[in-house]
């Protein structure tokens, strides 16, 4: 007998194949594709995978990198007084990582550790450059002084003119309010020193005391006498009232940089730039009582609200405190261009420095530690001065803004 059995699916498949060559070949030939491109496809899959980890990887250690640059920018610019600048570095940092503990705690420490400078009012423009600064004894009023020959009186809050132009024939290179605030001394190139009624703006006085040009006048703090230093080298001491000289003008053998009143005025001092020398004088008499020099031309002098102590600004990128007999205190600050002019504040305790480097800086006057850094100005800073109750700190950059 015959045995049959049913055909499995294999053979089946076979015997397809056997009679369908051309179709099962390509057939055969699809499926190869697909398993193909299918491994292709899983293939460029992990490849795309293990690029991307490792582009996130890269970016994590750029990110990183970046980080620690700018957290170190930051740190430079606090160690040179810009804690502005490194408030703003932080913060984009904090901004980027939002989780960032270390950054968080750093703005913490800057905001509870410095003092930030503010400005009060809009600068101030004249006519011309500004060439001098004085704050009013009640500290609402500023005068200016300026290259287009005028002066004008300010309110300083809202920087408004006060009074009319105080007009001299050259430009005014001085301008101080007396201590009771009711008059104005100016001196200009015209060789003039000139008082003035600072509430209606009206002439008191005039003295041509100079044919070269008149470099600073300041008052005593009595408002009794006028300090006047002309381009000819020679320093003068006014009576307040009349104009008329107290003592005959004492010759110095350089440019005179400064000449001040002692807070009590019983002295001044002068300073002389190329032979470096400052010098005190018995302001009843004009007699020398001290005098000291240094290395490097001096740019300006002046004592220290209390008269206990002198500081100097050096042509060599530095500032000194000493005592007025010339004995230093080792307090030297430096900046990175000429120092302009140097003052202690009301209270002696900040020691603010104006530079050609285009900053205004403000220091511990006991340390030489720096404190804050003013805003960048546009230009270098010729001077700078604080308001009597040290709260307030005015400067002047090179040109005609205040």
């Amino acid at each position: 007998p015959i045995q049959a059995r049913p055909i499995s699916p294999g053979e089946r498949l076979v015997r397809w194949t056997r009679r369908n060559r051309t179709t099962a070949s390509l057939a055969a030939l699809a499926a190869c594709l697909l398993i193909a491109g299918v491994a292709g496809v899983l293939s460029q899959w992990r490849r795309a995978e293990r690029s991307a980890a490792s582009e996130l990887a890269q970016r994590s250690l750029s990110e990183q990198a970046l980080t620690q640059l700018r957290w170190q920018q930051a740190e430079e610019q606090m160690t040179v007084g810009l804690p502005d600048r490194a408030l703003a570095n932080l913060a984009t940092l904090l901004r980027g990582t939002p989780t960032n503990q270390a950054v968080a705690e750093r703005i913490v420490s800057v905001l509870s550790q410095r003092r930030f400078p503010m400005p009060t009012t809009a600068r101030v423009k004249q006519g011309g450059p500004v060439t001098a600064t004085c704050f009013g004894s009640d500290g609402r009023t500023v005068v200016t002084g300026s290259a287009d020959g005028t002066a004008l009186v300010w309110d300083a809050i809202s920087g408004s003119p006060v009074t009319g132009p105080l007009t001299h024939d050259g430009p005014v290179n001085s301008v101080e309010f007396s201590p009771d605030g009711l008059s104005i001394v100016t001196g200009s190139e015209d060789g003039s020193v000139r008082l003035w009624n600072a509430i209606t703006g009206e002439p008191i006085w005039s003295n041509p005391v100079a044919t070269n040009g008149v470099l600073g006048a300041e008052f005593d703090p009595q408002g009794g006498r006028v300090i006047v230093a002309d381009r000819e080298k020679n320093v003068w001491v006014l009576v307040a009232g009349t104009g008329a000289s107290a003592f005959p003008p004492i010759r110095h053998e350089s440019a005179v940089t400064s000449a001040r009143f002692g807070p009590d005025g019983s002295e001044f001092l002068t300073a002389s730039r190329t032979d470096a020398l400052v010098r005190v004088f018995d302001a009843a008499t004009g007699r020398e009582v001290h005098r000291f020099t240094f290395n490097g031309w001096i740019e300006s002098a002046r004592f220290s609200p209390d008269g206990k102590r002198i500081v100097v600004a050096n042509y060599h990128r530095w500032a000194s405190i000493w005592t007025p007999g010339g004995d230093p205190e080792f307090v030297t600050v430096y900046h990175g261009d000429t120092v302009n002019d140097a003052v202690i504040s009301p209270d002696g305790l900040l020691l603010a420095t104006a530079s050609r480097d285009g900053r205004a800086l403000v220091w511990d006057s006991r340390t030489g530690e720096l404190v804050f850094s003013l805003p960048p100005h546009l230009t270098w800073v010729d001077e700078v001065s604080f308001e009597k109750d040290g709260l307030v700190l005015m400067t002047r950059e090179k040109g005609n803004r205040v």
